[in-house]
C-alpha cells in the first residue's frame, strides 16, 4: 500500500513464501478437506457441505487482469478450490466492486506518488460505506487509529513509524494479494514549465505552461 520508492515503504516486511503443501495444511486446519474424493475441498457448515469455490472478477478487454486471473485459477485447483472467473463490462464491474458485492476481484489502485502517502481513502472503515473506496469493507480499528493521527502527524519521522505499523498490519491481515507496480515509460514538451521528476514519476498538477507558449486547437 505504499510505493517501493518512498520513504515510508517498510523495506523490514519479509514476502510470504509460494508453498501450496503449506496452504494445504493450514485448510485441512481450518476444516477443509476433500471428504467425497472429487478434487476439491469442502467443508460442513451449518449442518450441510459445502464446497470451497468462489467467483473472480475481472473488467472485459483487459487481457492481463484476465492472465492473472486464469493463472490463480489453475493454482486453486491445483490444490482444491474451484474459482470462476467471470468478465463484466467495466461499468458493471465497477457497480459489482462498490456494491461489495464481489468476491474477489483484480484491480489497482494509484496514489499520489510525489508527496505523503495517504492510504486513508482505501482503508479507513469509515470508506467502506456508501460506495466509498474501501471496497473490501475492511476494518480494523488500529489502521483506523492509524490513519487518523497520520493525518495530524507532520513529523516525517512519526509519519513513517505510523506508515510502518499500518503495513505490518495489511501484510498480516492479507486483505489483498499485492503483485506488483507497472513500469511505464513518460515524455513531455519542453513548454511545461516546473517539471519535478520524483523516483515514482513526475506530477502533472505542477505543470504549467506560459502564456506564450500556450497553444489552442479549436
Amino acid at each position: 500500500p505504499v510505493h517501493r520508492t518512498r520513504p515510508e515503504y517498510n523495506v523490514g516486511i519479509q514476502q510470504l513464501p509460494f508453498d501450496p503443501n503449506g496452504a494445504l495444511d493450514l485448510l485441512e486446519e481450518a476444516g477443509w478437506s476433500d471428504t467425497d474424493n472429487d478434487g476439491f475441498l469442502d467443508k460442513t457448515i451449518d449442518g450441510e457441505k459445502t464446497p470451497f469455490e468462489f467467483i473472480m472478477l475481472v473488467n472485459s478487454g483487459n487481457q492481463m487482469r484476465k492472465d492473472i486471473a486464469l493463472t490463480l485459477q489453475a493454482e486453486c485447483a491445483d490444490i482444491g478450490i474451484a474459482m470462476e472467473v467471470r468478465e463484466l463490462d467495466w461499468s458493471v464491474f465497477l457497480e459489482e466492486v462498490k456494491s461489495q458485492r464481489a468476491e474477489a476481484y483484480v484491480l489497482g489502485w494509484r496514489y499520489s506518488l510525489a508527496y505523503y502517502p495517504d492510504p486513508y481513502q482505501i482503508w479507513h472503515s469509515s470508506q467502506a460505506k456508501d460506495g466509498g473506496s474501501n471496497s473490501i469493507s475492511f476494518n480494523n480499528a488500529e489502521v483506523d487509529q492509524i490513519l487518523e493521527t497520520y493525518r495530524m502527524t507532520f513529523d516525517p519521522h512519526q509519519r513513517k513509524e505510523l506508515l510502518y505499523r499500518f503495513q505490518e498490519i495489511i501484510h498480516e491481515e492479507q486483505p489483498y494479494t499485492f503483485l506488483w507496480n507497472p513500469r511505464s515509460t513518460n515524455a513531455y514538451s519542453r513548454r511545461y514549465q516546473n517539471v519535478n521528476w520524483y523516483p515514482a514519476g513526475g506530477d502533472q498538477g505542477e505543470w504549467f505552461v506560459n502564456p506564450d507558449a500556450q497553444r489552442y486547437s479549436n
